[in-house]
């Protein structure tokens, strides 16, 4: 993933000691759950946008692509497909 695909996480209490955690799913992460055409496909794309659930467990990140990825707090990430219809 270029260096711009992550999202760093801060506490804002503590924000001068840096993130306390990375979100960055590597190549090896994302060519195990798809093929490599679809792996090159998202680490091309650019993420457009970010959401949290509820409880703050999960971070939906959005992409330009037919992908998206959901990240938990351990950092174990779930890639979505969306066909267009």
């Amino acid at each position: 993933m270029r260096k711009e695909q992550s999202l760093k996480l801060f506490d804002s209490r503590n924000y001068d000691k840096g993130p306390f955690q990375e979100i960055a799913p590597t190549r090896e992460t994302i060519s195990s759950s798809i093929s490599p055409a679809q792996t090159q496909r998202l680490l091309d794309s650019v993420w457009t946008d970010f959401k949290f659930s509820p409880d703050g467990s999960k971070v939906l990140v959005n992409t330009n692509s037919e992908f998206c990825i959901i990240a938990d707090g351990m950092c174990v990430y779930n890639l979505y497909t969306y066909t267009y219809i």
